[in-house]
């Protein structure tokens, strides 16, 4: 009986773990498309999910456009960080947003409707940028920094490797 508790403890902790904000949710369903395939101006009108790494935010008259980096998105519609960029894109949110409160680097997904191409300068080079017109966003929390502390002698401690359960040699802890 206390497996069977254990264990649906387990299914449900685990279960949550991969749910998306509620404000990623959407009765529609999401296009399958990317930024670099928007490129061609075939997609307007679409409903897309997408997200990635803010470069610049910039307030407009009644709006506030999100200059990003378009990465994939995990199963709860977080970007990852760790893979090639599928293109820089603008989503647009109506209102003010403040600038200062999404810093530069900070991971966002958006979801909205595809509404053409902006031209703008990276650089030297002219970039079609792809824009959204944001029906809802949301910015991820930073995530806390992972150090990694090797366990030197385990011979010398009685308790080893119970009292370091459930972190393996070599363990490690999270610093927030």
């Amino acid at each position: 009986m206390i497996r069977i508790i254990l264990l649906s403890i387990l299914l449900a902790a685990v279960g949550g773990c991969a749910s998306v904000p509620s404000e990623l949710k959407s009765s529609q369903a999401f296009a399958d498309i990317t930024p670099q395939q928007v490129q061609s101006g075939q997609y307007n009108g679409r409903h897309v999910r997408w997200g990635g790494v803010i470069i610049q935010v910039e307030p407009q008259n009644g709006k506030t456009c999100f200059e990003t980096l378009g990465l994939p998105l995990d199963k709860s519609a977080e970007p990852k960080r760790d893979v090639h960029s599928i293109g820089r894109f603008i989503a647009c949110v109506k209102g003010f947003e403040d600038p200062a409160a999404y810093p530069e680097g900070h991971s966002i997904t958006f979801t909205g409707t595809v509404t053409g191409i902006q031209e703008k300068k990276v650089g030297d080079y002219t970039y079609g940028f792809p824009t959204i017109d944001a029906s809802s966003f949301y910015l991820w929390p930073k995530e806390p920094a992972v150090v990694y502390v090797p366990y030197e002698n385990p011979f010398w401690d009685p308790f080893w490797p119970y009292y370091y359960y459930p972190y393996p040699y070599p363990y490690y802890h999270r610093f927030r």
